[in-house]
């Protein structure tokens, strides 16, 4: 069996464990658009804060993937699904066949419909997101230029 898992968020790391907890045999490849496996999104804010370092982020340590033989495709990014021939297309070309297939990608922040949240460019960019770490990586750069804040949410 070949399972493939698009999301690498804590639902994604369930459907891992609950595959390994019935098939210890089969393939299983997780893909996440993120640059990190699976991580505490809630632990984003205690990262901003500086109570929780780089290393603290994970939900597992990457032997955990090995020594399940889970593959984990950081950086990647679905952009198809053929689900006639049963395969998942990647941004940068590559097919990833599947025999079963979880799409587990979550919620995505939507602006409310506020003058200034429009999208546009903003080379002085002052709304954010806070989702997932990049966001938070973000907001750190421009911690310096930040006075006071409003979360909305």
């Amino acid at each position: 069996m070949n399972y493939v898992i698009i999301g690498g968020g804590v639902a994604g790391l369930g459907c891992v464990e609950g595959i390994r907890s019935v098939d210890t045999e089969g393939a299983i490849t997780l893909i996440t658009e993120e640059m990190h496996p699976p991580y505490s999104r809630p632990g984003i804010s205690y990262w901003l804060s500086g109570k929780l370092t780089d290393s603290g982020m994970p939900l597992r340590e990457k032997d955990f993937y090995d020594s399940l033989k889970v593959i984990v495709k950081t950086g990647a990014t679905a952009v198809g699904i053929d689900t006639k021939k049963n395969f998942v297309t990647l941004e940068n070309g590559e097919t990833v066949p599947y025999d079963r297939l979880l799409i587990a990608t979550g919620g995505v922040p939507i602006f409310p419909p506020i003058t200034g949240t429009d999208g546009a460019p903003d080379p002085d960019r002052r709304i954010f997101t806070f989702t997932t770490y990049r966001d938070a990586k973000e907001i750190l750069t421009r911690k310096d230029a930040i006075q006071k804040a409003v979360v909305i949410g």
